[in-house]
């Protein structure tokens, strides 16, 4: 799976496509009000969480240019170029489910694995 999002004149676009089979959804809405402060990349899932092995997110396992990066002004800013971002492990029950690894050196790839 691929998704990406587009913002243009206080418009979000959400595209999702199923790279295996080509199929594409997209959907837009107009939020006028939009802080454009943050951004999320997430892997989950309902408990109790199934071994879904280890996501790969970024150029440097997807070999897909411009992924996990942030668009300013046309450019493709890589998302640990930013002062602040946050890894979040995964835990229930007191069990550590799904852990996300360190950010790539260029600042676009990461992984998460279920543990």
């Amino acid at each position: 799976m691929s998704a990406w999002i587009s913002y243009a004149n206080s418009e979000f676009t959400v595209w999702i496509e199923n790279v295996t089979t080509g199929k594409t959804f997209s959907i837009s809405s107009t939020v006028s009000s939009a802080e454009r402060s943050s951004a999320e990349w997430i892997v989950e899932a309902h408990t109790p969480l199934a071994n879904f092995g280890t996501s790969l997110f970024g150029i440097d396992y997807t070999g897909v240019a411009g992924t996990n990066c942030a668009t300013e002004g046309g450019s493709c800013v890589p998302i640990g170029a930013y002062s602040t971002w946050e890894a979040i492990t995964i835990e229930s029950r007191r069990k550590i489910e799904a852990v996300p690894s360190a950010m790539s050196a260029d600042g676009t790839s990461f992984s998460v694995a279920y543990q």
